[in-house]
């Protein structure tokens, strides 16, 4: 392998990232999100390349999703970000967004593909509280 591909094959890594569900989501922190939620996935410095589930039709505040999404990472990213948003009549509205660090899920000691299982309370544009997200991630193409 040349030297040069050899840098590049390592400039990012895979995620597979299997979004499973939300709890307790919330439309203007007052009433419960009714139906046709989604997840936007995207790694930071990565503005082309968002992932996004199924529209969950019927799952109203507690939406699952169960959708592999295969994100390319780079490898100078710190922090991952998913975003749920719902489809209404008046359009796309964000329900809430959340930012994981890469240092949650890599290095340390977790053993190369290691399938991590993580929760993250999701904060509305405000910064209020309104939900949470459930997830795996494994990382594919860990550098030796």
């Amino acid at each position: 392998m040349k030297p040069s591909s050899l840098s590049s094959s390592y400039s990012s890594r895979l995620l597979e990232i299997m979004v499973i569900s939300g709890e307790n989501l919330l439309d203007n922190r007052k009433q419960s999100v009714k139906k046709n939620a989604f997840v936007n996935v995207k790694a930071e410095f990565s503005t082309c390349n968002i992932q996004t589930t199924k529209m969950d039709k019927e799952g109203g505040c507690f939406p699952t999703w169960n959708e592999k999404l295969i994100v390319d990472m780079p490898m100078h990213a710190r922090h991952l970000t998913m975003e749920v948003q719902c489809k209404t009549s008046s359009g796309i509205k964000t329900i809430g967004i959340t930012k994981i660090p890469t240092s949650d899920f890599i290095g340390g000691f977790f053993p190369e593909d290691y399938l991590h299982f993580l929760s993250y309370r999701l904060r509305d544009e405000k910064g209020e509280k309104n939900g949470i997200i459930n997830f795996s991630l494994r990382v594919k193409n860990a550098p030796p």
